[in-house]
């Protein structure tokens, strides 16, 4: 881990979101600002050594919960603690636009997109937001992925 963090940071010894974007080949810019701001505990806008290090241990050696617990980070995008349709959506339209670009959608495919995202947002949150409140917290989000680990690519533990 410690070569990937000094494949990764720059001269000033500290990963940026340009750098991570590079080293992660990262179409868009928001994902690599996403994954900063949740690996950079001091709040400089920089991943240093020792904030790397933690963070990806976590992630590889972590508990499911842990693992969990991050995924649902990543998504909340506001940080309250609540998971709303429209950051399930803009969370799934980046990996779409991650995955397929951007540059090849047409204005009908880009509406057909937005359109299935809305529709499989609707149905996550008609079965996972239990207590009906419009958003889902972090027992809502960790009980639907262990139902189905397949969501999130991860095998209970």
């Amino acid at each position: 881990m410690d070569r990937a963090f000094s494949r990764f940071a720059g001269t000033d010894r500290a990963i940026d979101a340009t750098d991570l974007r590079q080293s992660l080949n990262l179409r868009g810019e928001f994902l690599a600002k996403r994954l900063v701001a949740l690996f950079d505990r001091n709040g400089d806008g920089r991943i240093e050594r020792d904030e790397f290090l933690d963070a990806v241990n976590r992630l590889v050696f972590g508990s499911t919960h842990e693992k969990l617990e991050f995924a649902f980070r990543i998504h909340d995008l506001d940080g309250d603690g609540r998971l709303l349709p429209g950051e399930i959506v803009q969370m799934m339209a980046m990996s779409q636009n991650e995955e397929l670009g951007n540059e090849t959608a047409g204005i009908e495919s880009s509406r057909r997109r937005t359109t299935q995202l809305n529709e499989l947002t609707k149905l996550l949150f008609a079965v996972a937001d239990v207590d009906g409140d419009g958003a889902l917290s972090p027992a809502e989000f960790e009980r639907i992925i262990h139902q189905d680990p397949r969501l999130l690519d991860l095998r209970a533990q």
